[in-house]
Protein backbone atom coordinates (compact mmCIF):
# COMPACT_ATOMS: atom_id res chain seq x y z
CA UNK A 1 0.00 0.00 0.00
CA UNK A 2 1.42 3.55 -0.53
CA UNK A 3 -0.27 6.88 0.61
CA UNK A 4 1.51 10.32 0.24
CA UNK A 5 2.03 12.97 2.31
CA UNK A 6 3.61 16.28 2.88
CA UNK A 7 6.77 17.51 4.77
CA UNK A 8 8.39 20.74 4.56
CA UNK A 9 11.92 21.45 3.66
CA UNK A 10 14.50 23.99 2.89
CA UNK A 11 14.06 28.03 1.95
CA UNK A 12 15.76 29.75 -1.06
CA UNK A 13 14.85 32.79 -2.93
CA UNK A 14 11.95 33.34 -1.20
CA UNK A 15 10.10 30.47 -1.28
CA UNK A 16 10.45 27.18 0.54
CA UNK A 17 10.59 23.62 -1.41
CA UNK A 18 7.98 20.83 -0.60
CA UNK A 19 8.89 17.81 -0.34
CA UNK A 20 6.79 14.98 -1.13
CA UNK A 21 7.00 11.64 0.61
CA UNK A 22 5.84 8.14 -0.51
CA UNK A 23 4.70 5.96 2.16
CA UNK A 24 6.19 2.60 1.45
CA UNK A 25 4.46 -0.20 3.68
CA UNK A 26 5.66 -3.17 4.36
CA UNK A 27 5.28 -6.35 7.15
CA UNK A 28 8.54 -7.06 8.77
CA UNK A 29 7.63 -10.69 10.04
CA UNK A 30 10.77 -9.34 12.87
CA UNK A 31 8.50 -6.45 14.11
CA UNK A 32 5.15 -8.85 14.59
CA UNK A 33 4.10 -7.97 19.00
CA UNK A 34 6.85 -5.61 19.29
CA UNK A 35 6.12 -3.38 21.93
CA UNK A 36 9.02 -0.52 21.34
CA UNK A 37 11.68 0.60 22.81
CA UNK A 38 11.36 3.28 25.75
CA UNK A 39 12.59 6.56 25.74
CA UNK A 40 14.44 7.71 28.38
CA UNK A 41 13.77 10.95 28.14
CA UNK A 42 9.54 10.50 28.47
CA UNK A 43 9.15 6.99 29.53
CA UNK A 44 6.41 6.44 26.41
CA UNK A 45 7.27 3.52 24.25
CA UNK A 46 9.06 4.91 20.81
CA UNK A 47 7.42 3.38 17.89
CA UNK A 48 8.87 5.87 15.39
CA UNK A 49 12.43 5.15 13.97
CA UNK A 50 14.38 7.88 12.70
CA UNK A 51 18.08 8.80 11.94
CA UNK A 52 19.41 12.26 12.36
CA UNK A 53 23.32 13.11 11.42
CA UNK A 54 25.78 12.33 14.64
CA UNK A 55 26.63 16.43 15.12
CA UNK A 56 23.14 16.81 15.24
CA UNK A 57 22.31 14.39 17.71
CA UNK A 58 24.91 15.53 19.98
CA UNK A 59 23.81 19.22 19.88
CA UNK A 60 20.27 18.65 20.17
CA UNK A 61 20.08 15.84 22.79
CA UNK A 62 21.41 16.30 26.18
CA UNK A 63 24.23 14.87 26.94
CA UNK A 64 23.32 12.17 29.35
CA UNK A 65 20.68 10.62 26.88
CA UNK A 66 23.19 10.75 24.08
CA UNK A 67 23.54 6.75 24.27
CA UNK A 68 19.84 6.53 25.11
CA UNK A 69 16.84 5.88 23.27
CA UNK A 70 15.21 9.14 22.61
CA UNK A 71 11.42 8.99 20.67
CA UNK A 72 11.21 11.73 18.20
CA UNK A 73 8.41 13.46 19.84
CA UNK A 74 10.98 14.16 22.87
CA UNK A 75 13.90 14.90 20.26
CA UNK A 76 11.63 17.84 18.73
CA UNK A 77 11.19 19.11 21.81
CA UNK A 78 14.69 18.99 22.66
CA UNK A 79 15.31 20.80 19.13
CA UNK A 80 12.54 23.45 19.23
CA UNK A 81 13.92 24.82 22.55
CA UNK A 82 17.18 25.32 21.10
CA UNK A 83 15.45 26.59 17.89
CA UNK A 84 16.65 23.97 15.75
CA UNK A 85 15.26 23.60 12.41
CA UNK A 86 16.24 19.89 11.97
CA UNK A 87 13.32 18.07 9.41
CA UNK A 88 15.51 18.24 6.06
CA UNK A 89 18.23 16.97 8.48
CA UNK A 90 16.26 13.61 8.89
CA UNK A 91 18.05 10.50 7.33
CA UNK A 92 15.00 7.66 7.83
CA UNK A 93 12.06 7.72 9.20
CA UNK A 94 9.72 4.61 9.65
CA UNK A 95 6.69 3.54 12.14
CA UNK A 96 7.20 -0.04 13.71
CA UNK A 97 3.63 -0.71 15.29
CA UNK A 98 2.14 -4.15 15.89
CA UNK A 99 0.27 -4.39 13.13
CA UNK A 100 1.94 -2.44 10.68
CA UNK A 101 5.40 -0.91 9.70
CA UNK A 102 6.40 1.71 7.05
CA UNK A 103 9.04 4.07 6.22
CA UNK A 104 8.81 7.14 4.11
CA UNK A 105 11.06 8.07 0.99
CA UNK A 106 10.84 11.61 -0.36
CA UNK A 107 10.12 11.78 -4.60
CA UNK A 108 9.17 14.84 -5.49
CA UNK A 109 9.98 18.66 -4.40
CA UNK A 110 7.78 21.53 -5.23
CA UNK A 111 7.81 25.40 -4.22
CA UNK A 112 5.38 27.24 -1.90
CA UNK A 113 5.30 31.05 -1.80
CA UNK A 114 5.57 33.48 1.95
CA UNK A 115 1.87 34.40 1.25
CA UNK A 116 0.66 30.85 0.20
CA UNK A 117 2.10 29.49 3.45
CA UNK A 118 0.90 31.89 5.33
CA UNK A 119 -2.68 31.59 4.33
CA UNK A 120 -2.51 27.60 4.89
CA UNK A 121 -1.27 28.59 8.72
CA UNK A 122 -4.37 30.83 8.76
CA UNK A 123 -6.69 28.77 7.28
CA UNK A 124 -5.75 25.48 9.59
CA UNK A 125 -5.40 28.03 12.53
CA UNK A 126 -8.84 29.00 12.10
CA UNK A 127 -10.42 25.71 11.18
CA UNK A 128 -8.97 23.60 13.00
CA UNK A 129 -8.09 25.69 16.76
CA UNK A 130 -10.30 28.55 16.25
CA UNK A 131 -7.26 31.08 16.63
CA UNK A 132 -5.81 33.59 14.33
CA UNK A 133 -2.59 33.28 12.60
CA UNK A 134 -1.35 36.20 15.41
CA UNK A 135 -2.78 33.94 17.94
CA UNK A 136 -0.99 30.67 16.89
CA UNK A 137 2.46 33.00 16.84
CA UNK A 138 1.78 33.99 20.37
CA UNK A 139 1.05 30.37 21.60
CA UNK A 140 4.07 29.56 20.01
CA UNK A 141 6.33 32.47 21.52
CA UNK A 142 5.00 31.77 24.75
CA UNK A 143 5.13 28.14 25.31
CA UNK A 144 1.63 27.87 25.70
CA UNK A 145 1.01 25.02 23.26
CA UNK A 146 2.44 22.68 25.15
CA UNK A 147 -0.48 22.41 27.77
CA UNK A 148 -2.71 21.69 24.35
CA UNK A 149 -1.69 17.94 24.90
CA UNK A 150 -5.03 16.78 22.72
CA UNK A 151 -3.68 18.82 19.81
CA UNK A 152 -0.05 18.29 19.83
CA UNK A 153 0.59 16.74 16.61
CA UNK A 154 -1.27 19.83 15.03
CA UNK A 155 0.75 22.26 16.63
CA UNK A 156 4.25 20.59 16.10
CA UNK A 157 3.36 21.19 12.50
CA UNK A 158 2.11 25.18 13.16
CA UNK A 159 5.10 25.03 14.90
CA UNK A 160 7.74 24.23 11.48
CA UNK A 161 5.07 26.42 9.42
CA UNK A 162 5.25 29.56 11.61
CA UNK A 163 9.36 29.09 11.65
CA UNK A 164 9.24 28.19 7.87
CA UNK A 165 7.43 31.74 7.45
CA UNK A 166 9.49 33.54 10.05
CA UNK A 167 12.79 32.77 8.25
CA UNK A 168 11.19 33.59 4.66
CA UNK A 169 10.37 37.05 6.08
CA UNK A 170 13.97 37.13 7.24
CA UNK A 171 15.03 36.47 3.35
CA UNK A 172 13.26 39.11 2.39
Amino acid sequence: MIGVMSIFGRYTNGKIAMSRARVVMWRPEHLKGWEGQVCKACGRVDVVHYKVPDKLWEFVVPEELRTMVVCLRCFDAFAARKRIDYADQLEDIGFAGMRESFGLRVTTEYTVTLTELEAQIEEVARRRLDLSAAEVEERIDSGEWEKDEDNYELWSWLRGMVGSARAMRRQR
